[in-house]
């Protein structure tokens, strides 16, 4: 029996109809899933079929509602569409909502795009008040072909509009029927703000245009690109910020310079390994965090170990006096490079525009690089800015040190094989932080449950490590005023010379602190980190709470420090004698509780010269009351607030930093 032709052609259409079908869901628009958001539109899916909507949807007027809502938005965001996605959040809608505000994302590129954003600006006229642009553009050509096809392609005007029929076949035939379609990844936009949605699963939102970057062939041509275009908006310059992409850092110190150019501020995303790191630790977010880097900043380069190291150091010391001082404002300052004329350069910035109560540096050399002539001029300049921050009642924190009684001797991390101590941590000027091995739990074992069982001075060469606190005898400084009153075996070893380090806190890798990294070049998670770079920070953030308590700052402190821990093993050691009886409470009790004293290892280093010769530099060991490893120990927090409050002397004279 032979099939009748109606059937014949039926199978036929069937079949043509599925390979269509097929054809639509494999290039075309099709390709994507149908769950619109209320208020929204499709802008961008399956680059091979649907593309780019957006630029013509606003360039042809398409989609009305979204360009009024631009237009009338009091906030306009002007950028890249890194910008849009970061911003594209509930936070960002709940604060503007707070805040009875209008905002409106327009994220079409500035750059090689200005031809394309400044007339459809005109076109829109808006009437924002603020305008937030995204600087990242103008240090890249950006080469758009939606921008492209608009300007010299040939019926642009049918072909977007035949794009917004596609959008409604597309809801309705995917809408009820979602099975039919497929997952590709599909950009929604947000009709009222401009904010972006992203649904699907294949892919993931990198980039709305097709377009490539391409780094600009000067730092002229960036200035110039930048002052035509904000000449052009119609705003106050006052009412203009310049930012830069949470995910795109390359450019964050070249912005700011643009932004002092133009008088504009300059507004610098947090780092989002800190908010990850809060989340973590249950740890509210700061009340701000801003980041301020100086011009001649090179963009992060994740094959540098360099910049690995560098990196690693920020997210320590962020995270840190962050843990410590969670109600506290940080300001993190880059500094160009790690040479100290670029160092010094951040380090004045910090000081004249007065961005902070307290200076952590986690950074040091050898006094040996700055014995000669010229190293005597630069350790003058950092002086001389040290006595201005100290002027100003800013305390100033340094790292003493993560090679013992040595320091590192070359590029290669060999070490001088004699003792010799760190600097800026030997200034007189600045409270030097050693480092201890931390014990804390119980029964024998690690335990955040557990309690306080002791400190000894870090060293970990028992444990294969070759880290240990920095501490010893400063070539360059003679002993300060505060150290006076050092017991005389003290003195005698100090030879008329500056003694560090003036406290401690616990830096051992073995046992050390928990710091979360997403920078590129190491796997992104949670990593132990020790070293006196742990200290540093948390004694920042611990002189933070205390002018918090007080409601003042503390500035310079090594007086206080010293005076209170001489005071207090004088008195506990009246009281071991028996000379003395007093009660928790007491001012006398309390300054013999003030410090946790170190008084069990050394800090010797072993490891190799830049001869190749294996050498190991003996240390200093710990003693009661102050020494060489750990100076006066770590403090007992409660009592030093207490304690403070009776002391507010700073010398002048303790601050002579000649040979």
């Amino acid at each position: 029996m032979r099939a009748a032709p109606s059937v014949y052609l039926a199978i036929l259409c069937a079949a043509f109809v599925g390979a269509c079908f097929y054809n639509l869901r494999t290039n075309g628009i099709y390709a994507c899933p149908a769950a619109y958001p209320d208020g929204g539109y499709l802008g961008y899916c399956n680059s091979t079929g649907y593309g780019d909507y957006d630029h013509g949807a606003f360039w042809f007027g398409l989609e009305p509602a979204a360009s009024r809502a631009a237009a009338e938005a009091q906030v306009l965001f002007l950028g890249s569409s890194r910008m849009e996605f970061a911003l594209s959040t509930a936070a960002t809608d709940a604060w503007f909502a707070a805040n009875s505000a209008r905002y409106y994302l327009l994220g079409f590129t500035h750059s090689g795009n200005r031809v394309f954003t400044e007339p459809l600006l005109a076109r829109l006229s808006p009437s924002a008040r603020i305008y937030v642009i995204d600087s990242e553009d103008f240090f890249t050509r950006r080469e758009s072909p939606p921008v492209a096809r608009i300007f010299h392609g040939t019926d642009v005007d049918s072909q977007y509009r035949r794009k917004k029929l596609w959008q409604y076949a597309h809801r309705i035939v995917c809408g009820p029927l979602a099975f039919v379609c497929g997952d590709t990844v599909a950009y929604y936009r947000i009709r009222a703000t401009g904010a972006w949605r992203f649904i699907g699963t294949v892919g993931s939102p990198t980039g709305v245009s097709d377009a490539a970057d391409e780094e600009r062939d000067g730092w002229q041509e960036a200035i110039d690109l930048a002052h035509s275009f904000v000449s052009k908006l119609p705003a106050e310059r006052g009412c203009i910020l310049l930012t830069i992409a949470p995910s795109h850092e390359t450019h964050r110190a070249r912005a700011a310079a643009i932004a002092e150019s133009l008088g504009v501020a300059f507004v610098a995303p947090s780092i989002p390994d800190l908010k990850t790191f809060d989340a973590r630790f249950g740890i509210r977010n700061p009340p701000s965090f801003n980041v301020v880097t100086m011009p001649g900043t090179p963009a992060f380069d994740s094959q540098d170990p360099d910049h690995i190291m560098w990196a690693q150091e920020v997210s320590l010391d962020v995270q840190w006096a962050h843990a410590m001082a969670p109600g506290a404002n940080i300001v993190l300052v880059a500094a160009a490079s790690d040479s100290d004329t670029d160092m010094l350069v951040a380090l004045n910035y910090a000081i004249n525009k007065g961005l902070g109560d307290m200076i952590s540096m986690s950074f040091g050399e050898s006094e040996v690089f700055l014995a000669d002539a010229e190293g005597q001029k630069v350790v003058a300049k950092w002086e001389k800015a040290f006595k201005r921050a100290r002027d100003r009642r800013i305390t100033l924190i340094a790292s003493s040190g993560d090679m013992g009684s040595t320091n590192i001797a070359d590029d290669m991390g060999d070490v001088f094989g004699f003792q010799n101590v760190s600097y800026p941590a030997s200034s007189p000027q600045v409270t030097a932080v050693g480092g201890t091995n931390l014990f804390y739990g119980k029964d024998g074992h690690a335990d955040p449950a557990g309690t306080y069982l002791g400190e000894t001075v870090w060293n970990d060469a028992p444990q294969g490590i070759a880290s240990a606190g920095g501490g010893g005898v400063s070539a360059l400084f003679r002993r300060p005023g505060y150290q006076d009153d050092l017991n005389k075996t003290v003195r005698k070893s100090l030879n008329q010379h500056r003694g560090i380090p003036d406290v401690a806190f616990n830096a051992g890798v073995v046992g050390g602190v928990i710091v979360y990294t997403s920078f590129d070049g190491l796997p992104a998670g949670f990593y132990v980190v020790g070293g006196t770079s742990a200290g540093a920070p948390q004694w920042a953030g611990i002189v933070a709470d205390l002018n918090h308590a007080l409601g003042r700052e503390l500035g310079f402190i090594n007086n206080r420090l010293y005076r209170l821990g001489a005071n207090g093993v004088r008195e506990r050691e009246e009281h071991e004698r028996g000379e003395r009886r007093d009660r928790a409470g007491d001012r006398d009790h309390d300054r013999a509780q003030l410090f946790r004293d170190i008084t069990v290892g050394d800090n010797g280093f072993c490891g190799f010269t830049p001869d190749f010769e294996s050498v190991c530099v003996p240390g200093f060991s710990a003693a009661p009351g102050w020494d060489l490893a750990t100076g006066w120990g770590t403090p007992n927090f409660g009592v030093l607030m207490s304690l403070f409050d009776q002391w507010d002397d700073d010398h002048d004279e303790d601050c002579d930093y000649n040979n």
